[in-house]
């Protein structure tokens, strides 16, 4: 950031300024996901908590739904 009015930048996401509490509000290219923050810091800090989240979610649908591997038999 270049100034107090300048927009944060959050990789992935279209960030603007919420006119009503003045925070910063990125949305995902996909639309799915939404972080609020005051400042590039608190964005950048909440998007990592984010991709946690999202990581967790992504690890759960894999373990319900790839196959386990058999034993072999013997």
């Amino acid at each position: 950031m270049t100034g107090p009015d300048a927009v944060p930048m959050i990789p992935g996401f279209t960030v603007q300024e919420d006119p009503l509490t003045g925070e910063w509000v990125a949305v995902s290219a996909s639309g799915k996901y939404k972080i609020r923050g005051r400042t590039q810091r608190e964005l950048e800090e909440r998007r990592w908590v984010l991709y946690g989240q999202v990581l967790v979610e992504f690890r759960q649908a894999i373990a319900e739904t790839w196959p386990r591997p058999t034993p072999p038999q013997r």
